[in-house]
């Protein structure tokens, strides 16, 4: 097997989009975790992935539209992930997930 690695040098434009999708990403990760928290503590039932992707999408069109800003599909892709992190978290194979900073 062999491994490869390359450095990117990216321009100011592809800079300034890099750093919006990792904001963005950022920025799901922890709203959908604060919210996942919130609901569990308020009903001790947990929300599905499914019901985080219909709120993401209302509340991008509702008052975060600079979320447009990036592929949508990045975005859902955290909403994978952090499902996944609470099966592992749920199986004993994980911590409980964290916050994510910058």
């Amino acid at each position: 097997m062999r491994a490869y690695k390359f450095r990117i040098y990216p321009n100011a434009e592809q800079t300034i989009l890099l750093a919006k999708h990792f904001g963005c990403a950022r920025f799901v990760y922890n709203w959908a975790l604060s919210e996942k928290k919130k609901h569990d503590e308020a009903s001790g039932k947990s929300l599905s992935k499914r019901a985080f992707q219909d709120a993401l999408v209302a509340s991008k069109k509702a008052d975060k539209g600079w979320l447009n800003e990036v592929n949508s599909q990045s975005l859902l892709a955290l909403l994978n992930h952090l499902d996944k992190a609470f099966s592992n978290f749920s199986k004993g194979l994980a911590k409980f997930p964290r916050f994510k900073s910058k």
